[in-house]
C-alpha cells in the first residue's frame, strides 16, 4: 500500500514538473512575441498616441491569452468552462460588483470609443486630458479647477471606468476637433463702436487664419459622418449695450488646447489698436450732473 502511495506521489510530481515547464515556455513565448510586435510598431508607426493604444491592446490580449492557456494546463476542468462560469457567476456578481462594472466600462470604452488616449474630456464635473486607459480605471491630467482658460493644474485624476455608464462624457475632439470661443471687451459710450468692431474682427481673423483653412477641410467630413452642418464658421463680433458701455463679444473657432494663447494674442493687439485709435475701455462708473440754478430762481 505504501509503495502504491509513493508511486502516485512520483507520478504527481512529474505531472507538476511538466506543467511548470510548459508554463515557463508559454510565458517566454508570449513575452518574445510581445516584444517583437512592439519593436515592429516603433519602426512603422510614428504617432505616439497610436503606439500607446497598440501597446495597451497587445498587453491586454497577451494577458488574456496567457490566462486561458495556463488555465487549460493547470485546470483540465476548464474545458467545461460554461458550467464553471454558471456556478461562480452568482457569487462573483455580489462580491465583485464594482470591479466587474469597471471591467464592463473598459470594454465599452474600447468598443464604443467615447474618448481615446490624448482626448480632452469632461466627466462627472472633472476636466482633463486622457493619458491612460486601464482595466478598471482611466486617468486624466486635470485642467482648469483653480487655473483659468482650461490649462493644466499638474494633478493626475484616476476615474473608475464605471463612470461612463452614469455620467455624460463631453469630448473636445472627435470628428470635429475644434471649439467655439468668445472674448469680450466693453468700450465707453463716447468711443467709435463701429471702428472698434472692425478692428476687433480684423485682429481675430489675423490670428485664426490657419485654423479657418483647416476647418473648411473638416466640414465635409462632419456633414457626412455626423449630419451636422455649420452654415457659418467665420468669426463675428456681437454688440450689446451694458450699463456703463458698449460690449463687444468676438466669437471665433479655435483648437481646444490653443484657447488661452489665442485670447492672449488677441488681447495684446486689441490694447495696442484701441490705444492708437482713441478707443477707451470702460469700467463701472457713476455720473453726477449738477445743474446751475440762476439767481432769479433763488429769490423769494
Amino acid at each position: 500500500m505504501l509503495r502504491i502511495f509513493e508511486d502516485v506521489i512520483k507520478i504527481t510530481n512529474i505531472e507538476i514538473q511538466k506543467k511548470f515547464i510548459y508554463t515557463l515556455i508559454i510565458f517566454l513565448i508570449i513575452i518574445i512575441i510581445r516584444n517583437l510586435i512592439s519593436r515592429y510598431l516603433l519602426t512603422k508607426i510614428e504617432d505616439k498616441k497610436i503606439q500607446i493604444n497598440w501597446r495597451r491592446g497587445i498587453d491586454y490580449f497577451g494577458f488574456i491569452f496567457l490566462v486561458l492557456i495556463l488555465s487549460n494546463i493547470w485546470f483540465e476542468f476548464i474545458k467545461n468552462l460554461g458550467t464553471i462560469i454558471g456556478l461562480i457567476s452568482a457569487g462573483l456578481a455580489l462580491a465583485l460588483k464594482d470591479p466587474l462594472t469597471n471591467l464592463a466600462g473598459w470594454l465599452f470604452i474600447l468598443t464604443r470609443r467615447p474618448f481615446r488616449v490624448g482626448d480632452r474630456i469632461e466627466i462627472a464635473g472633472i476636466k482633463g486630458d486622457v493619458y491612460d486607459i486601464r482595466l478598471f480605471q482611466f486617468s486624466l491630467i486635470e485642467i482648469q479647477n483653480w487655473v483659468d482658460a482650461e490649462q493644466s493644474t499638474g494633478r493626475i485624476v484616476h476615474i473608475p471606468n464605471a463612470k461612463v455608464f452614469h455620467n455624460p462624457q463631453i469630448n473636445y475632439f472627435g470628428e470635429f476637433p475644434y471649439i467655439w470661443d468668445e472674448l469680450s471687451f466693453i468700450i465707453t459710450f463716447e468711443s467709435d463702436w463701429k471702428k472698434a468692431q472692425n478692428i476687433f474682427l480684423k485682429i481675430i481673423n489675423k490670428h485664426i487664419q490657419q485654423i479657418k483653412e483647416e476647418v473648411s477641410q473638416f466640414q465635409k467630413t462632419m456633414e457626412r459622418n455626423l449630419l451636422i452642418h455649420y452654415k457659418v464658421v467665420e468669426p463675428f463680433v456681437w454688440l450689446k449695450i451694458e450699463e456703463y458701455g458698449i460690449k463687444l463679444s468676438g466669437r471665433y473657432i479655435c483648437k481646444p488646447r490653443e484657447r488661452r494663447i489665442i485670447q492672449h494674442q488677441i488681447t495684446i493687439d486689441i490694447l495696442k489698436s484701441f490705444n492708437k485709435n482713441n478707443i477707451h475701455l470702460a469700467y463701472p462708473t457713476e455720473r453726477v450732473i449738477i445743474e446751475k440754478i440762476s439767481a432769479k430762481n433763488n429769490k423769494i
